[in-house]
């Protein structure tokens, strides 16, 4: 990188390829410029570096440049000039013939916007039309972002088995490329679904395989992936649904004042809303609604949607309170805004209740699973019991063989016997089968 910042990149040539370097160096500090949190900087050079791939005509960073403009822009708070940005792009006619990296990361930035704007139908639409080449390209945040809101859209329309299969596809991609920080981020996405599910000790269980070791130190440097949900946010969801409310509402402020100097809008939003979340639970129902209001604040103007719609029925209820608190004050600009914003979430969620919407692990009359045994005609050894029970916590084969002091194949070989005794074919049938027998969980 230090390389690349002695380069000049403003420098005149008519030489397309050098002009490409330019442009290529010019995303790569602009990349740099955005996780630190320098916005308007990234920005500059990241408009510099489109340009540039202009005059090359160089579709390749073209889209590169263009899409972390549209995160910048989401991640500050102006969602719909994003999704003006991403949705331009993609129907840019020289996109038809861009390499499936470039246009992947215009595509999951799109699919990102979308959910989080509650425009799920249209998510799904471009992810069907662009899940190939997203798998092709296999680029580590982007798929994050993709597949996380497309497994919160599963959820959300009451497929949970269908949101296990996308989180499963990455991890198991996450796991062959030895890529851990995706997994780890892939395993708080797991965390959320069970604390939303009410399945605290599932969550706990998954929390703890992941080293706090892993929280970053430095505030200031955020990948794009992790701006709402990262292992910080995620051991704040945490406290709070373990009833630590103390403990999180100190875990908020530090990276909420960094959030702030940064103008991390995205950021702020979910850390005051996790912090309205905490302060009701220690029975400040005041400092509840004052974070509730920044939150809303920050979010009413560019419809941040889906950050107030994920994090259960508890916050909705304070959100319907803050609409009766806002609706007894005269009337402003800003106050309809936000009512109508408040408005906008309370019907969506009324639409779909939480608990049908966030089911993990048991089937209901909603969800068609296939049958499973009623018992097990063959009885587990307590080596099987044992590595079934890793399973139901999400472990890897990897992760089992570390645990037990034994090699790969050998955990193979008991799983293949554990799926052969519950009359199942894969590990995501043989922890449904588990749960639904009682094994394998105590």
């Amino acid at each position: 990188m230090k390389y690349a910042e002695s380069i000049d990149t403003h420098i005149q040539t008519d030489q397309r390829f050098r002009i490409f370097g330019l442009s290529a160096i010019s995303n790569a500090r602009g990349y740099v410029a955005m996780s630190n949190g320098n916005f308007d900087a990234a920005l500059e050079i990241l408009s510099h570096g489109r340009a540039l791939s202009e005059r090359a005509n160089a579709t390749f960073t073209l889209a590169y440049s263009t899409a972390k403009i549209g995160i910048i822009l989401f991640a500050q708070g102006h969602l719909p000039e994003a999704l003006v940005q991403f949705r331009s792009a993609m129907s840019d006619s020289r996109m038809l013939l861009a390499e499936s990296v470039s246009k992947t990361c215009l595509a999951c930035g799109l699919i990102m916007s979308l959910y989080e704007v509650n425009d799920m139908d249209s998510a799904l639409e471009q992810f069907h039309q662009s899940r190939e080449m997203i798998e092709e390209a296999g680029l580590h945040d982007y798929l994050i972002i993709c597949y996380r809101a497309i497994a919160r859209i599963h959820d959300q329309n009451g497929r949970p088995e269908e949101a296990l299969k996308i989180l499963e596809a990455v991890e198991r991609r996450a796991y062959a490329r030895q890529w851990p920080r995706v997994v780890e981020l892939i395993n708080w996405e797991r965390v959320r679904r069970e604390l939303i599910a009410g399945c605290l000790d599932r969550a706990e269980t998954i929390a703890n395989r992941m080293s706090e070791t892993n929280i970053h130190d430095n505030d200031d440097w955020i990948r794009f992936s992790e701006e709402a949900e990262d292992s910080i946010i995620g051991r704040i969801r945490l406290s709070i649904h373990a009833g630590r409310y103390a403990q999180a509402i100190d875990s908020i402020q530090r990276p909420l004042r960094s959030a702030s100097v940064h103008r991390r809008v995205f950021r702020q939003i979910k850390l005051h809303l996790l912090a309205a979340l905490a302060w009701h639970g220690r029975g400040d129902d005041k400092q509840a609604q004052r974070s509730l209001y920044h939150a809303i604040e920050l979010a009413a103007p560019g419809c941040y949607l889906r950050s107030f719609l994920d994090e259960g029925p508890t916050l909705i209820q304070l959100v319907q309170r803050n609409l009766r608190l806002q609706s007894a004050v005269p009337t402003s600009a800003l106050n309809q805004q936000s009512l109508s914003f408040l408005k906008k979430v309370i019907e969506i969620a009324a639409v779909k209740s939480p608990e049908a919407s966030y089911v993990v692990s048991e089937p209901n009359a909603r969800t068609e699973w296939p049958l499973l045994p009623k018992s097990v005609p063959q009885p587990l050894t307590k080596k099987e019991t044992k590595i079934l029970s890793m399973l139901i916590a999400y472990m890897s084969n990897e992760q089992i063989a570390d645990s037990l002091f034994v090699s790969r194949d050998t955990v193979k070989y008991h799983v293949k016997n554990i799926y052969g005794k519950l009359g199942v074919k894969n590990r995501l049938e043989a922890i449904r089968a588990a749960i639904g027998l009682g094994l394998g969980t105590n």
